[in-house]
């Protein structure tokens, strides 16, 4: 009869929720649902582990300096636009070149 009354925990063995099967027959066992109810559970599929995977965001890439060459294109455009005297054009270009 002992037997009989732990089936669903014998069922259970090696399911990951077999210590609460067996617990639920024990405790509620006595009873036809709770009997019944840790059959079912025994019975039942384990639900498939998931894995969660945490990526970190990978950072922004630094804003590309401006080369030489498109810093002196800008000061030839200013200076071709009557902003900057061709002095001023010369001492930054020194400027630049030294950099």
């Amino acid at each position: 009869m002992g037997l009989l009354y732990f089936i669903p925990a014998i069922v259970a063995k090696g399911k990951r929720n077999a210590t609460s099967i067996l617990v639920l027959n024990l405790l509620l066992g006595w009873t036809i649902l709770g009997w019944i109810a840790a059959l079912i559970w025994a019975l039942s599929n384990d639900a498939p582990i998931q894995k969660v995977v945490v990526q970190s965001p990978s950072p922004a890439p630094a804003p590309a300096a401006p080369s030489i060459a498109d810093e002196l294109d800008k000061l030839r455009s200013l200076r071709n636009a009557g902003e900057l005297t061709n002095e001023e054009f010369l001492q930054q270009k020194a400027r630049l070149l030294r950099s």
